[in-house]
């Protein structure tokens, strides 16, 4: 499932924002636009495959380690997780639960 990262941080050095950019490149997150990225996988013999615990967990402890280390102020940090499930006709009923029934259909007691 796709993670998307993203950031705004408040420094006087450019290179801290290309630094911590390439750096998650390195970790195969892929740059959406200015400071947001996303991490889909990596393709390993033809089949994209999620590696949370060499990818996603050690990228996200080095952007805070360097922050803390360089006394970089981070004025919002967002991770969102995207889940869109696969509704087909069998699978839909298992989400999206039984039909709403008529307000009529009710006794008023």
């Amino acid at each position: 499932m796709p993670v998307t990262l993203s950031y705004d941080l408040r420094t006087n050095d450019p290179n801290h924002r290309s630094y911590i950019r390439s750096m998650l490149e390195r970790f195969a997150w892929r740059r959406l636009g200015g400071s947001v990225f996303r991490y889909s996988g990596r393709t390993i013999n033809g089949v994209i495959e999620e590696d949370w615990l060499n990818d996603v967990i050690p990228s996200l402890m080095f952007f805070r380690s360097y922050t803390i280390q360089q006394s970089i102020e981070i004025r919002f940090l967002l991770s969102m997780r995207m889940v869109f499930p696969d509704l087909t006709a069998a699978t839909r009923q298992l989400f999206l639960g039984a039909r709403p029934t008529r307000a009529r259909s009710y006794a008023v007691p």
